[in-house]
This record gives structure tokens, C-alpha cells and sequence, in this order.
């Protein structure tokens, strides 16, 4: 489906939902999220932040705090990012169990944050407090273990660590086709990135 075509049925969706539900109903906050999360995906931030600041009045649930996040970051704003997430990782560290799978998300959104705003040494921090909090909650061979090990890696390259970014990431490829066999595609994406190493590091797609 063309990113043309992925719009219009969100859009169509939210209408619907507005339309049957009215503005403010959990489904219609729903499909605005999503019809936001799209419209950054297509390159169409500013709306997007628009549809995502709408929501901020509605919900306070911190799955949409943290994608109105990163529609901060994919416009450049850093420091709205970082300060959101901060805030909802505060609070979910206040408001929930210390081993809560949601306050390991936010660590691991806000780890991206820092590392696109430059913010290399706390970053790497939250990457590898993620990795070792999923191995203890998850086990060593859940997939959201081993894609937050990917992350790790891929965060260390970009911080200009290519001896510690190729053993995690040899590592990891290793546990993925083990895991999930080798023609899975998270196994072939991080054989690539492995393979990648030797080429400058850019913003790579990162598994949640």
C-alpha cells in the first residue's frame, strides 16, 4: 500500500470514529494516535505533532505520550522529546512496579531520544539497563530481550564503539538464529547491521 493510499484509510477511520463515537471516545483517540503515527511514518510531521498534541488533552495514557515523543524527535525537537519522556518515565517509576514492562519501554524510548540529541554517555546507560532488564524480566531468548541487545548495539556504533557494537552485535545475531532460524527477518537484520559495521552508521530501524 503507497503511503498516499495508508493516509487516506486512517483519515477515513477517524472520521468514522468521530462520526459515530465523537470526539473525545477511547476509539476516537485511538484512531487519532494512529492516523498521527502515520502521518509522521509518511513524512508529514507537523500534522502529525498536530493530531498527537490533540490527544494530549484527551489521554494521558503514556503509549501515545511516547510516540508524540518521537513525533518531537522526527522534527528535530530534542529537548521536547527528552522532557516528555522524562516526565512519563518519572512517572511511571513513581506509579508502578520497579520490574514494569511499560517503565522499561519508556526507558528504552527515552534512550533513543538522548542518542539522537547527541546525549551518547546517558543513552548508552538506559540501552544497556533496557537489555539487562528484559534478559531478567523476559528470559535471554524472549524476542524483546534480543531486539533490546540489537538496540545496544546499534547505539554503541553510533556512539563510535565499533569493538563493543561488533561483539554485542555478533552476539545477537548468533541468538537470533538460534532463536527464531536463520531466514527470520529479525536474524537477516541483524546479520546486515553486523555486516554494516564497516560502513558509517546511520539511523537504523530499531526493533521495541
Amino acid at each position: 500500500m503507497s503511503s498516499r493510499r495508508r493516509c487516506r484509510v486512517f483519515e477515513e477511520n477517524l472520521r468514522e470514529n468521530v462520526r459515530v463515537h465523537g470526539p473525545d471516545h477511547p476509539s476516537t483517540v485511538n484512531a487519532r494516535g494512529e492516523l498521527a503515527r502515520t502521518y509522521v511514518r509518511c513524512g508529514r510531521v507537523t500534522e502529525g505533532i498536530a493530531l498527537h498534541e490533540q490527544n494530549a488533552a484527551r489521554t494521558d495514557a503514556p503509549w501515545w505520550g511516547q510516540y508524540r515523543a518521537a513525533a518531537y524527535q522526527a522534527a528535530g525537537r530534542h529537548g521536547d522529546a527528552i522532557g516528555l519522556l522524562r516526565r512519563l518515565r518519572d512517572t511511571a517509576e513513581r506509579e508502578q512496579p520497579a520490574d514494569s514492562l511499560e517503565t522499561v519501554r519508556l526507558r528504552l524510548f527515552l534512550a533513543r531520544a538522548l542518542l539522537d540529541a547527541g546525549k551518547t554517555r546517558e543513552a548508552l546507560e538506559l540501552f544497556e539497563r533496557t537489555a539487562g532488564d528484559r534478559t531478567r524480566l523476559l528470559g535471554p531468548d524472549h524476542t524483546g530481550t534480543l531486539n533490546a541487545r540489537r538496540n545496544l548495539g546499534l547505539a554503541l556504533a553510533r556512539a563510535g564503539k565499533p569493538g563493543p557494537a561488533r561483539e554485542t552485535l555478533t552476539a545477537v545475531t548468533a541468538d537470533y538464529q538460534r532463536v527464531l532460524g536463520p531466514e527470520h527477518p529479525y536474524s537477516r537484520q541483524a546479520g546486515s547491521d553486523l555486516a554494516g559495521l564497516a560502513a558509517p552508521v546511520r539511523h537504523r530501524r530499531v526493533r521495541r
